[in-house]
């Protein structure tokens, strides 16, 4: 029955005509002379003005082709103070890529915006609060610069602090402009290369410095601020150079951990954390298919007549076992570096060395090249991060010292 009324509402495409041929819908209803069929006309209309009116990523583009006080259409008044965003890609390797999280209303059967039809189109998040939540989505209202007004569906699994993170076609205005604000300047006073260009890559704004490297925004921001509170001004390019090498993450209660790029594939390597104080610990690793069980680490050199330069056993419980994602197992022993620890790294970035990890299953293995020069750069950071030893990594020193 309320199918024989759908072809009426579509023929009022917008609210207020809606509104405005009210009586008319009715009175094309009553001419069923069915008082049911009446009742079932007003429901349907009173439907469609709800959605229209409360629903802003359903309403209709007339609603919003109106100006304010200054002559400002509406649509450009409504960003100002508002989280505002780009839709941008490549589109060269397909047509058909879908923006599968821009939704016409709050339902994922209606998701999926061709890129080549959106590319380049700007928009404004309404708001930072969801318009609508169901079990497995978060929903936003968006409205574009030609008024077309799309909900944004954002998983709730994936836990995003923005919701324009919910894809890699969406990216926010604020980092382009802030990447345009940098062009040809210096990233730091203090330091002797600056931002000489930006592109977007796979929804990221990258940075191209003029010695060639190229960083993402936000790892150039990391840097910045690592810099800027931890490093003293005269260390910042040491300290930049360095990071290359490593990874560097920040936590949200302000916590940084750095760690070489490659440490998946290290069987021994070096993990630096700080924040009020700094710790390194030395992590013997092991990752594959299966757990090899170890149980100790013997490490020898050729320039050391072959004798071992470090050996350390280990508890069962001491051995951290977990399976990845794809199945394979992860076992690691995390060691506070004291003064041998930070001795047999030492001894890793200048000398070749075997590492051994005895067990069930004995491995060997040895660190590239590539390994090393990352180690190294941890070990220059630790130097150069600005701040005290933590507690026990302090005691820890001031007890070898009294040893030796």
């Amino acid at each position: 029955m309320v199918g024989t009324f759908l072809p009426l509402i579509r023929f009022f495409p917008a609210k207020d005509k809606l509104l405005d041929n009210e009586a008319l819908l009715l009175a094309r209803a009553i001419l069923f002379k069915d008082s049911h069929i009446f009742a079932v006309a007003r429901s349907v209309l009173a439907g469609v003005v709800f959605f229209a009116v409360l629903h802003p990523a359903l309403a209709p583009a007339q609603q919003q082709q109106q100006t304010d006080a200054n002559g400002s259409p509406k649509s450009e008044k409504i960003a100002s103070g508002k989280r505002r965003f780009m839709l941008d890609g490549d589109v060269a390797s397909s047509s058909v890529t879908l923006i599968n999280v821009l939704c016409d209303g709050f339902s994922s059967a209606k998701c999926g915006k061709r890129l080549v039809s959106y590319k380049g189109r700007r928009g404004t998040l309404l708001s930072s609060s969801p318009s609508y939540k169901d079990g497995l989505y978060l929903w936003y209202s968006v409205v574009l610069e030609n008024d077309e007004y799309l909900a944004l569906r954002v998983p709730r699994w994936r836990k995003l602090d923005n919701p324009l993170d919910a894809s890699e076609f969406i990216i926010d205005l604020q980092d382009i402009e802030r990447a345009q604000a940098m062009v040809n300047k210096p990233l730091l006073p203090s330091l002797d290369v600056a931002v000489s260009a930006y592109e977007i890559s796979a929804g990221t704004v990258i940075l191209v410095l003029d010695n060639g490297a190229r960083l993402s925004l936000e790892v150039a921001l990391q840097r910045m601020a690592l810099l800027n509170n931890l490093v003293s001004a005269s260390d910042h390019g040491r300290a930049f150079a360095a990071l290359d090498e490593l990874e560097l993450h920040r936590s949200d209660t302000g916590r940084w951990r750095a760690f070489p790029r490659s440490a998946s594939r290290m069987l021994l390597y070096g993990d630096l954390t700080f924040g009020r104080v700094k710790q390194m610990e030395m992590v013997v690793n092991h990752q594959g298919s299966g757990a090899v069980h170890f149980d100790a680490v013997e490490v020898g050199s050729p320039r050391h007549h072959d004798q071992p330069i470090y050996t350390r056993n280990f508890e069962q419980r001491e051995v951290e076992r977990v399976t990845d994602v794809r199945g394979g197992a992860i076992e690691q022993v995390r060691v506070a570096v004291a003064a041998a620890e930070r001795n047999l790294l030492a001894i890793l970035i200048e000398t070749p060395a075997q590492i051994i990890l005895h067990g069930r299953y004995p491995v060997r293995g040895t660190l590239g090249q590539d390994q090393v020069n990352e180690l190294r750069a941890l070990m220059d950071l630790y130097e150069l991060i600005d701040l005290p030893l933590s507690f026990e990594l302090a005691a820890t020193e001031a007890a070898s010292a009294r040893g030796s």
